[in-house]
């Protein structure tokens, strides 16, 4: 079962609208789990519709409207796991204690209010995970959420992903995203396969079976120390935590229908420069990586980049439109 998790979304006080990369990881999800601080009920109605199964809480900023429709305490067993979500566990000095007396027989406790991602262990086994806000991150380098995966009385997988924040720092440049589209051979979708030239990740094999691996989406406008660093700092947080990568991707992406990529849990990349620079600021990998004052310059140079691409007036524009004035 694979599950998203998400807390204090605050829409629309904080964010009109949820992240598009969090509505893709819905859209693949098995369940969404949801630790309070909605604050409007039509976010509740969306994430209802579009979810495939829906475990939440409502908050301290959730008015009646919402906690006439949710509980306190969410309780739900799913691939054996014995999961709990709540709203607020008091402070961090002793909240292992006191979320091991509040929710006996649980194995996993999702837990928001404090906007901060939390990942430990009680003595007694209990989990506890906070997954952030992917809206507001107060006080932390980036907006967060979670993944992971529930199966045979375990969680495993938990995890951020980086790749689409890679897009900003090996594809930095306004022209860089003419080229990554779909059916243009430049790696558009954010999967991985063995000669797919549709996969932003191609391996290549050689006579003893896989010989070496392409990011495609990648040119020579990039910063190579930029890039190439960010690019190990991904690889390395896999490696830490783990992960084995999904099945390899042999079809034509692009003959794919909508409903078979989401059975592959295949989305497509940022599609400009925007969309990337948003990517990466919600990557909290990607911004320790660079480090917060790199990542803050970084960043707005490329906003102001984008910026300057969108209120200039283009040879097209002039030649499509003039007549029409």
């Amino acid at each position: 079962m694979r599950l998203v998790l998400l807390a204090d979304t605050h829409v629309p006080r904080r964010a009109r609208d949820l992240p598009a990369q969090v509505w893709d990881e819905v859209d693949s999800a098995d369940l969404v789990i949801h630790a309070g601080d909605w604050v409007d009920v039509a976010l509740l109605d969306a994430l209802s519709a579009r979810a495939s199964n829906l475990l939440a809480c409502w908050g301290n900023n959730d008015g009646a409207d919402l906690r006439a429709r949710l509980p306190e305490v969410g309780r739900a067993e799913v691939g054996g796991v014995r999961l709990a979500v709540v709203h607020e566990t008091g402070g961090s000095a002793g909240r292992e204690r006191r979320a091991e007396l509040a929710h006996p027989g649980v194995d996993v406790l999702v837990f928001g209010h404090s906007h901060i991602p939390w990942d430990t262990m009680t003595p007694g086994g209990l989990r506890l995970l906070n997954p952030g806000s992917p809206t507001d991150r107060r006080r932390q380098p980036s907006c967060t959420y979670l993944t992971a995966v529930a199966a045979q009385g375990g969680l495993r997988d938990v995890v951020l992903h980086h790749l689409p924040a890679l897009c900003a720092l090996s594809i930095p440049s306004r022209n860089s995203y003419r080229r990554i589209r779909p059916h243009a051979w430049a790696g558009a979708y954010c999967t991985w396969g063995y000669g797919n030239r549709e996969a932003a990740v191609r391996v290549s094999r050689g006579e003893k079976g896989a010989s070496r691996f392409e990011l495609k989406t990648a040119d020579a406008t990039a910063n190579p120390y930029l890039a190439l660093g960010s690019l190990i700092a991904a690889g390395l947080d896999g490696i830490e935590a783990g992960l084995e990568p999904p099945p390899a991707i042999q079809r034509n992406i692009f003959k794919m229908t909508v409903r078979e990529k989401r059975h592959h849990k295949i989305r497509e990349l940022p599609g400009n420069l925007s969309e990337a620079v948003d990517a990466l600021e919600r990557d909290e990998v990607m911004v320790a990586a660079l480090g917060e004052h790199l990542q803050d310059h970084y960043s707005e140079a490329k906003r102001q980049e984008w910026a300057e691409y969108s209120s200039a007036v283009h040879a097209w524009e002039l030649e499509r439109y003039l007549d029409l004035i």
